[in-house]
């Protein structure tokens, strides 16, 4: 069975992470960081709030192997109250 599965981000899911960004990016170019340095800029996002990043995977729940899943989204919402 195939389904959606959403967890926390790790730190090895920047390779899958830069390559979401570069495809959701691919057509409005005017708005996008374009080298894979710059990409990697949004570690910041895991360091400042690891449980407010999240990954969206597409995975078949019957295989019990992490490498049968595949990203197909990132989101990041800051929980860290800043006041």
């Amino acid at each position: 069975m195939r389904g959606i599965q959403i967890r926390h981000v790790r730190r090895e899911d920047m390779q899958n992470f830069i390559k979401s960004y570069s495809k959701s990016y691919e057509n409005i170019k005017e708005y996008a960081y374009t080298t894979r340095k710059d990409m990697k800029r949004y570690k910041w996002l895991l360091q400042r709030d690891a449980e407010g990043f999240f990954v969206a995977e597409i995975c078949d729940f019957a295989q019990s192997s992490a490498s049968s899943a595949s990203a197909i989204g990132f989101i990041a919402c800051e929980l860290v109250q800043s006041f």
